[in-house]
């Protein structure tokens, strides 16, 4: 009796292995890749060989996944899975070009102009042209400009069309919570009613942690995007001269980046208040609420989603020392600036922008910060290389409800 009573060994293997199993999943992935490419010189110019490069590739990819019939049948502690399969072949031709105008004159050791294009043919999407326009400058043995225009496509992957169900825990704060003493709007009570909370206005939400379930969308559409890109990189020959200057390089870069129908889900916080404050059925859509007003369930399923814009500098500067009797030095600098990273989210009056530098956001987080920079400083003598790396990424501002209600609120 005593041992039953401080529980200490009162249950034997055999109860163990009663009330518990050992989860056996299996998935699978294969690519199937043949490609073949040429390449070479087309016609001798003033200033060098126009080069070409060309080529096809085809590529086959399949997968599955098969959970535990234990998962499979709902009688784990985790959420059911269910088995999911998919394939879609590729078929893909390509070229390239580069073309050099100037040489070896002065004002233009280097100038050459490049240009390559895409045609890609999914089995489950329309064909797909993209392509890139490129320069580069070099006025000077120490000085290289470059820019470049470029059109992306991105198909959407095996998991995120056919991906079963998963669930994570978003900390949400209800706007359905005690609506009546908090004084909401008759607008907003009247939705939460709508929704299913009690008209007595008694629903007190008990956890802020709410299960989502998100699940793969065969209905996903290609990701497409324009980037721009500008750059310099500038070695001083001058400093190379100092007797403690082996090599110095600077280089900076700036890019502007935009995707139209990113592959997400919907940041939940966002959803629930768009779909209760903001007056928008659209991102009601998969909530579901028990007779006491609770989220009951939650099915958020990957959606292409408006379109992203981001913009930034980044700085890298590389020194190294001459080597001595004592070894030599190395450090190399890597920054990078965060001008803007935008959201363009479908709302009740068309796409609303949401800015996002300087901020973490979503769930699970991701964080936003507008300037970061790593430094790793070296000492190399004969075998031996010590190096002290060091990190800094600028303080976000956390917004602990998650987006604000209406876009552009700061």
């Amino acid at each position: 009796m005593n041992g039953l009573a401080d529980g200490k060994g009162t249950i034997t293997r055999d109860m163990l292995a009663y009330t518990t199993f050992t989860e056996h999943d299996v998935s699978e992935q294969t690519l199937v890749d043949v490609v073949a490419n040429i390449t070479g010189n087309l016609v001798h110019l003033p200033a060098g060989w126009l080069a070409a490069a060309a080529g096809v590739e085809h590529r086959r990819l399949s997968g599955f996944f098969e959970p535990d019939a234990v998962v499979a049948a709902g009688d784990s502690a985790d959420i059911p899975a269910a088995p999911t399969s998919g394939h879609y072949i590729i078929n893909e031709a390509y070229a390239e070009l580069r073309a050099p105008l100037m040489a070896n004159v002065r004002g233009a050791e280097l100038l050459d102009v490049s240009a390559a294009g895409r045609v890609s043919k999914y089995s489950l999407l329309s064909s797909e042209l993209t392509g890139k326009v490129g320069a580069r400058w070099k006025p000077t043995k120490d000085l290289i400009l470059r820019g470049s225009f470029a059109r992306g496509f991105r198909a959407p992957s095996l998991g995120e069309l056919y991906g079963s169900k998963s669930r994570f825990d978003a900390p949400v704060i209800d706007p359905c919570n005690d609506i009546l003493g908090k004084s909401a709007s008759a607008d907003v009570q009247a939705r939460c009613i709508a929704a299913g909370v009690p008209n007595s206005g008694n629903y007190h939400q008990l956890n802020d942690q709410i299960s989502v379930i998100t699940n793969g969308n065969r209905g996903l559409k290609p990701e497409r995007s324009n980037s721009f890109n500008v750059s310099m990189a500038y070695s001083p020959q001058q400093l190379q001269e100092l007797p403690w200057v082996d090599s110095l390089d600077f280089e900076l870069a700036y890019w502007d980046i935009r995707i139209d129908d990113p592959i997400t889900a919907l940041d939940a916080q966002r959803q629930l208040d768009r779909c209760v404050l903001g007056g928008d059925d659209k991102y009601c859509e998969g909530i579901v609420r028990s007779s006491n007003g609770a989220i009951a369930s939650w099915t958020n399923e990957l959606l292409n989603i408006g379109a992203i814009n981001t913009r930034g500098l980044d700085l890298s500067i590389a020194y190294r020392s001459p080597r001595k009797d004592f070894g030599r030095f190395r450090a190399t600098s890597q920054s990078s600036f965060l001008l803007a990273f935008e959201e363009r989210v479908i709302g009740t009056g068309g796409l609303e922008t949401v800015k996002l530098q300087g901020r973490v956001s979503g769930a699970p987080e991701r964080v936003f910060p507008r300037f970061k920079s790593n430094l790793a400083v070296s000492w190399l003598f004969k075998q031996l290389e010590l190096t002290l790396t060091t990190r800094y990424i600028h303080s976000v501002t956390e917004n602990c409800r998650g987006f604000a209600a209406l876009p552009g609120t700061e």
